[in-house]
């Protein structure tokens, strides 16, 4: 098992693993690990993004619709900056989205901000290893 901050976090070590094993190493999606206790709670990432102007609108409703936060956003005729938190398992998968939102001209940077407790409106299907 390989343990990550981020997807691109794992890129590296998984290719290398691939370059020397070939195909007979299977690798699996990436997996959220949550803590839990007296409440289950869920690693929030810390974000940011600078895009072009034109592709600001789209950039911030994707992170809306993956229930970040938008803390801090600025926008001038040229490039647009968002800072946001989000749940890690909404942001899987995001720097693919975000390359294909803005044809790979965005950047993105993503950092454990904290954990938080999972509500119960979350729509996400936790799995809590080691529970009795």
């Amino acid at each position: 098992m390989l343990r990550g901050e981020t997807e691109a976090a794992l890129e590296p070590p998984v290719q290398l693993l691939r370059d020397h094993y070939g195909n007979q190493i299977g690798v699996g999606e990436p997996m959220v690990r949550y803590h839990h206790g007296s409440s289950v709670e869920e690693p929030h990432m810390r974000l940011r993004v600078r895009c072009w102007a034109k592709h600001f609108d789209a950039v911030r409703a994707d992170l809306e619709s993956r229930g970040a936060l938008i803390v801090r956003s600025h926008r001038n005729s040229t490039l647009g900056v968002l800072l946001a938190t989000a749940p890690l398992a909404r942001m899987l998968g995001y720097s693919r989205s975000l390359a294909q939102l803005t044809a790979g001209t965005a950047q993105g940077v993503l950092c454990l901000s904290h954990y938080d407790s999972v509500g119960c409106e979350s729509s996400l299907r936790v799995e809590v290893y080691g529970a009795t």
